[in-house]
């Protein structure tokens, strides 16, 4: 009986373990996992993943339709004997051409239902990124947070030295209260850090659909150590090419613009005609089984391009139960509607081609700037990120320096301590350059369609 008292306090416990604590190995991990809870992209997925399917098997106007009737009619006369016909039929009716119209309308939809399919790929993305960034803003606060840590440890391991001068009479009483003043702001400074920190660990759980009672503990990648310092702006057309061919935005545009001038064309030929075929057998006898059938087939065509007259002709015959031709019949109809807009439709269809050029031209453009100025902003960081290293290794070495002469008595503490505190703020803004360097490289990663640590293995 304790075995099994024993075994239930293991399960609860390791239960209890499993939903109060979570450990993420690297950022990819933590944005799967988030992928994988997110109701919405679940739904976004298999909603583009079922229009592709809708839009491929959207081909029942080019397969036949099948009709199906049945009377029975019973006739009653009074001064003969009643009378009963029995009928069934079959129809069918097959579409057979166009001019390409219908086929053309079946690859719209395809080509739009998988564009928007890419756009979904492409935000999944986007939506991976934005985790992977917010997983680096608790590594890098968390940084930060140690940065101003070890700061105010050794600012009060000064306060201490400089108290018992001061109580000695070596320091000024102004001195003592100026360093003080400084650790005191030092202190907030920490509280402020360490509130942003618990702010954006929060944060970063609801992101993930978890409670924000769970414990997440984030391991900080070997590989943001090596950050690579490498410049993309002799490489600018090359992936600007890239892009183009790569982005479902550009390529949405080619293909709308494309389609537009398809209809365009087919709404210029005016004596393209629409070709169908119709047949129908019937059966019908005062008794069953019924065994007198009746064939009739049909060819259809419809002129229904014509600004002014549209015209719908048929050819069709019958056949006896025999097999033997009992009927041919042609007919003709039209019906009298001047078109007299019919030019001024065409030239409006011209100008709204010429339109949708000029804006994809502009939106091309766009693009262009807006592609350049990542560039631009990626090689910056890039180079934000050396002169920081420098300046940070030459501080280090000024620090060792200004600490020989601060215990030889010839630099007072608070010299040192602002030293200290401008060292502090420039690994700071050093970790912030190298975060904004990897959101803007994951950036131009998902923009050019490469996968999250392959743009330098690209522009080779």
């Amino acid at each position: 009986m304790s075995k099994k008292i024993y075994l239930v306090f293991l399960i609860i416990f390791c239960d209890f373990c499993l939903y109060s604590q979570i450990t993420f190995s690297s950022p990819e991990e933590a944005a799967e996992y988030a992928l994988i809870n997110s109701p919405e992209y679940n739904y976004n997925r298999l909603n583009t993943e079922l229009s592709m399917k809708i839009s491929k098997r959207s081909i029942t106007e080019f397969f036949p339709t099948l009709g199906f009737s049945w009377s029975d009619n019973k006739t009653l006369n009074y001064n003969s004997p009643d009378s009963n016909t029995d009928s069934f039929s079959i129809s069918v009716n097959q579409f057979l051409f166009d001019g390409g119209k219908k086929w053309l309308a079946y690859e719209m939809g395809k080509t739009s239902s998988f564009y928007s399919y890419r756009e979904y790929l492409q935000s999944e993305k986007e939506f991976r990124s934005q985790i992977i960034a917010q997983y680096f803003e608790c590594i890098n606060q968390l940084e930060m947070l140690h940065i101003k840590k070890e700061l105010l440890e050794v600012a009060n391991d000064q306060l201490e030295i400089l108290k018992t001068e001061y109580e000695l009479g070596i320091t000024l009483e102004n001195d003592y209260l100026e360093y003080l003043i400084k650790v005191k702001k030092l202190q907030n400074e920490y509280d402020q850090y360490k509130r942003q920190y618990e702010a954006l660990l929060r944060k970063f759980k609801i992101a993930l659909s978890l409670s924000t009672d769970v414990e997440v503990i984030l391991t900080k990648p070997e590989t943001e150590e090596k950050i690579s310092q490498f410049f993309l702006d002799k490489h600018i057309e090359y992936l600007w090419e890239r892009y183009k061919t790569v982005s479902p935005a550009v390529q949405k545009l080619n293909a709308s613009l494309y389609y537009a001038k398809k209809q365009y064309e087919y709404s210029k030929k005016q004596y393209m005609p629409e070709v169908s075929f119709s047949g129908n057998i019937s059966f019908s006898g005062e008794t069953y089984p019924l065994t007198q059938p009746n064939y009739t087939f049909k060819i259809n065509i419809a002129f229904s391009n014509f600004p002014v007259l549209p015209v719908t002709t048929s050819t069709g015959a019958g056949l006896n139960s025999k097999g033997k031709l009992n009927n041919f019949k042609d007919e003709v109809s039209t019906t009298i509607s001047p078109q007299l807009n019919y030019v001024n439709n065409l030239k409006a269809n011209e100008i709204s081609i010429k339109q949708k050029k000029q804006e994809r031209e502009k939106t091309i453009n766009e693009y262009y700037e807006n592609f350049f100025d990542i560039i631009s902003q990626h090689d910056d960081y890039t180079n934000n990120i050396i002169i920081f290293d420098e300046t940070i290794k030459l501080q280090e070495r000024r620090l060792e320096i200004s600490l020989e002469q601060v215990n030889s008595g010839r630099v007072k503490r608070l010299d040192y301590l602002n030293e200290l505190i401008e060292l502090s703020t420039q690994k700071i803004q050093f970790i912030d350059s190298k975060n904004n360097l990897l959101l803007s490289t994951r950036t131009i990663e998902i923009m050019l369609d490469i996968p999250f640590g392959g743009l330098q293995d690209a522009c080779k």
